[in-house]
């Protein structure tokens, strides 16, 4: 286990340990009382090892690639109602919740005090870099010298021109069950992350147009239809979108 991982595990355990009442009346309000949350939680070992870590580190702790692993802890401190996310994205802070709050509590325990309207605006420069990354991806047509598919039939057509006839037998003699259980963590990863389901592209922005935003989902739809195309019945995707959109429909 990483040392990240520790952190992020250790983090949650305080947050679960946490007596019901505390955790539906007394959410942190901003970056000074989730400092002080921390402080009466957190071993001192675990402090120790936040105040210790290299920003690189601390950088990596909060990239876009691990953000499936927050999710537990997005949804215990920065839920879309908490007075904490409500603070942060009036404070102008959208897309970098999660690193702020951890810079914040490093920086307390490595020099005693923060300056926070400095802290959030190195953040706010930040995240306006990243908006202007995002545009242009979002028009690239290749990102990091990959082509980025248009669409889903665009998706198919630079599928075909990946497998041979040897694979796709292979992909035709499976399951549906079967393919989308072996290609999640493989094609469906190297889609994720190369096609810029992640950090944002076109294809992502297609997805996005249809209600789908969960890269999860996004390859999910590409495989599923894709296998279904395979074997000549028809992809249903219309059925498809309805699923995942109910899914996450409170």
């Amino acid at each position: 286990m990483t040392i990240l991982k520790f952190i992020l595990l250790a983090l949650i355990s305080v947050v679960l340990s946490l007596p019901s009442a505390y955790a539906q009346n007394s959410l942190p309000r901003n970056l000074k009382e989730t400092a002080s949350f921390l402080n009466l939680n957190v071993s001192d070992s675990l402090k120790n090892v936040i105040k210790d870590i290299d920003q690189e580190e601390l950088s990596e702790f909060t990239s876009d690639e691990l953000d499936s692993e927050f999710e537990l802890l997005d949804s215990l401190l920065l839920a879309r109602k908490s007075p904490l996310f409500t603070y942060l994205n009036n404070k102008g802070i959208h897309k970098f919740k999660k690193d702020v709050i951890l810079k914040y509590y490093k920086l307390l325990l490595s020099d005693g005090y923060v300056k926070e309207d400095s802290l959030l605006k190195s953040f706010k420069l930040k995240e306006n870099k990243l908006k202007k990354e995002i545009k242009q991806r979002m028009n690239a047509d290749t990102i990091a010298g990959v082509y980025i598919p248009k669409n889903l039939e665009d998706c198919f057509v630079q599928i075909d021109s990946f497998w041979d006839d040897s694979t796709k037998n292979k992909v035709r003699e499976m399951t549906e069950s079967e393919f989308m259980a072996g290609t999640h963590f493989g094609f469906g990863m190297w889609m994720r992350n190369n096609w810029g389901l992640w950090g944002g592209s076109r294809l992502s922005a297609y997805f996005a147009k249809r209600g789908i935003r969960h890269p999860d989902d996004m390859s999910a739809i590409i495989l599923t239809s894709y296998y279904r195309k395979l074997k000549g019945k028809d992809p249903d995707v219309k059925s498809q979108l309805k699923y995942y959109k109910k899914y996450w429909t409170p």
